[in-house]
């Protein structure tokens, strides 16, 4: 099927189900002869971004170990690509929204690196307003999780930023003293592990989703368990971006966080509101999620088809537990162009001379005008009482520079970096507010 804001439903060119018809359904491939792959990634925002490609066209993929399903929700509105076999349904997922309309799609072809998979179904969400991509200020198309990770033994390492996939046959553990190994279980294609969280004097035993696609250090849920609270010291915050809205919540601070005999201290926590989680079909048994800011510690391998996760400390391990300490929340929001002048040096011959010799040349300095597409980002969500607000900043605000620095040669992770420094830290801002241009400048103030 083509789509191009529509959705047209075609078969399978009969060449691809001839190609592939000795693979399994839905099941990823190495090729012929090799027993491992190595695909660089992208780490952004302590989430993985993979490039892979859906019946031949390219996309990127947040990895998230938290999703069963491949969903798709953002693409080029003027670009073509093909799906097959569409039937319309709904999805629930986090966030204070309603279920939104998505498009399964059936007999897919995905390609990561050089790793195959037929008969992929693909969840398709039109609607453009679920796009996470301008909070990451990376384009991502969609995400992928459980399909890959349940046919080999992934790898993923968070400082090299690369993911290897193993063939689960030929893969062979090397002893670690300084790592963990641990069993995971699995409920509804999802991982899960049992952790140690300290807290007010309290040490307690927990079951938690490893979720590679939040970027949070630990979620708990206060309702799962009567031992499971807050406390006194924390904040209200915004958490992230689920599939039905934002989610918020209180952000607090543990004591420790202990994964067998490794532990962490001083770790950032989130509890998300009721409402945040209600379209969330939460197992009983689950009392929160462990995310990306405690896997970026490790270099992890799952091994789905062993039930086993193993973690061995990166150079970021003793890295500080930090929060947002601005109250900003900011994204890309599309791009200005730019004019700009280059110095071009032009060659021409002299004729200034009657007789010139012959090959006399004289070099010539010219002005060219450039034009690029320089990004542009804005204040998304602002934390009420938070240094931000009270410095009068506000939601559709657009950044302009920070502390000195022209934003439109920055990335939003060059931006938002400046946000979680020490308590304290001047933040100086230039805003564009209606096309009035001001400065502001607040320090950035400890919480937790």
């Amino acid at each position: 099927m083509i789509l191009k804001r529509s959705i047209i439903k075609i078969g399978f060119i009969l060449i691809f189900l001839c190609h592939f018809s000795f693979f399994g359904q839905g099941v990823f491939h190495l090729p012929p002869g090799e027993k491992s792959l190595k695909i660089p990634v992208e780490v952004i925002n302590n989430l993985i971004i993979v490039p892979l490609t859906i019946n031949g066209s390219e996309f990127s993929f947040l990895l998230d170990t938290g999703v069963k399903s491949n969903v798709l929700f953002s693409i080029d509105e003027n670009e073509d690509f093909k799906l097959n076999d569409a039937v319309t349904i709904y999805l629930t997922g986090a966030g204070d929204g309603d279920p939104i309309e998505a498009i399964k799609s059936q007999h897919n072809i995905i390609n990561i690196g050089e790793a195959s998979a037929i008969n992929q179904n693909i969840y398709f969400i039109t609607d453009a307003s679920h796009n996470f991509s301008p909070r990451l200020g990376h384009a991502v198309n969609g995400i992928i999780g459980y399909s890959l990770f349940k046919d080999f033994v992934v790898e993923v390492n968070y400082s090299r930023e690369y993911i290897e996939l193993f063939k689960p046959q030929a893969y062979k553990y090397r002893k670690c003293r300084a790592c963990y190994s641990g069993d995971l279980n699995f409920i509804a294609g999802k991982p899960y592990m049992n952790i140690t969280v300290e807290n007010h004097e309290k040490i307690l035993p927990v079951h938690v989703l490893i979720d590679s696609g939040s970027g949070d250090a630990l979620w708990l849920f206060e309702q799962s368990d009567d031992d499971i609270a807050v406390g006194d010291k924390y904040f209200e915050d915004f958490l992230g971006l689920g599939l039905n809205g934002n989610v918020t919540g209180k952000r607090a601070k543990l004591n420790a966080l202990k994964i067998g005999d490794i532990e962490l201290n001083d770790v950032t926590v989130a509890y998300p509101d009721t409402l945040s989680v209600r379209n969330m079909r939460l197992h009983p048994d689950r009392n929160g999620s462990l995310g990306a800011e405690v896997l970026r510690r490790f270099s992890v391998i799952f091994d789905y088809p062993g039930k086993k996760i193993t973690l061995k400390k990166n150079r970021d391990f003793d890295a500080p537990f930090r929060y947002n300490r601005s109250g900003l929340v900011v994204q890309h929001s599309g791009y200005d162009m730019v004019k700009e002048l280059a110095n071009d040096i032009g060659l021409s011959f002299d004729f200034s001379d009657s007789k010139p010799n012959e090959g006399t040349t004289v070099y010539k300095a010219t002005n060219t005008i450039q034009f690029k597409l320089k990004p542009n980002y804005e204040i998304a969500e602002i934390r009420k009482g938070s240094p931000g607000a009270e410095a009068g900043l506000a939601r559709g605000d657009r950044i302009l520079s920070v502390n000195g620095r022209k934003t439109s040669n920055l990335e939003l992770e060059d931006i938002t970096k400046h946000f979680f420094k020490d308590d304290g830290s001047i933040l100086r801002l230039k805003i564009e507010r209606r096309g009035v241009v001001f400065n502001c400048k607040f320090a950035l103030r400890k919480i937790l």
